[in-house]
């Protein structure tokens, strides 16, 4: 029960740079570790940031970035794995990075810290509902696979129709729609404090 509060509390912030903070611990949560994380995890992250991103691009009352997808390429070198984003006007931006340094502990999860206000939600939301699919105590199998498929097909609907209720410039009416953008399936540093 605390983690779904938690993931509605990130959902309902994050347009905010303060939804970081949350989904780091929301990682830490879900008994995940940095260092476990491999680029077949990342390649799934994607997915789940691309579902994301389509759902919000569809809907043309937000101001996102134009184009906005993920980039193919994730690096993976001895300091962590980076996953990269493009819109219209960059390439390769920062959409998620897990950074560690074994030889003093170091642990880091940075999140599109070049985005601001909607730009940032299908990162984060795209980051919960992936970090869910890792979980022991998930919903969905290890893959992501989702147990009951029409359920998911459902919310889905329910999303695209919720989205479409949204305008860029009533940030009220974003606040209030944010929880309700959930379908059952995130470059810059927002701070460098170190995961437990």
């Amino acid at each position: 029960m605390k983690r779904q509060l938690m993931k509605q509390e990130i959902f309902e912030k994050a347009h905010l740079n303060e939804s970081s903070n949350l989904a780091r611990e929301y990682f830490s949560q879900c008994s995940l570790k940095i260092e476990n994380i491999n680029k077949k995890d990342c390649e799934k992250l994607s997915e789940f940031i691309t579902t994301e991103i389509n759902l919000l691009l569809t809907d043309k009352t937000y101001s996102m970035v134009r184009e906005l997808r993920m980039n193919k390429k994730i690096l993976v070198d001895k300091y962590g794995i980076y996953l990269f984003t493009d819109g219209s006007y960059f390439s390769k931006r920062q959409a998620i990075s897990f950074e560690h340094d074994k030889s003093d502990g170091y642990k880091f999860i940075g999140f599109c810290g070049w985005a601001s206000g909607c730009n940032r939600i299908p990162y984060l939301k795209g980051f919960i509902n992936w970090c869910d699919s890792l979980s022991p105590t998930s919903q969905t199998s290890p893959n992501g696979d989702f147990s009951n498929e029409k359920e998911h097909n459902i919310s889905l609907k329910e999303s695209a129709n919720t989205d479409s209720q949204i305008s860029s410039n009533d940030e009220t009416s974003l606040n209030n729609h944010i929880p309700r953008l959930r379908p059952n399936f995130i470059f810059g540093l927002v701070g460098k404090e170190q995961l437990k």
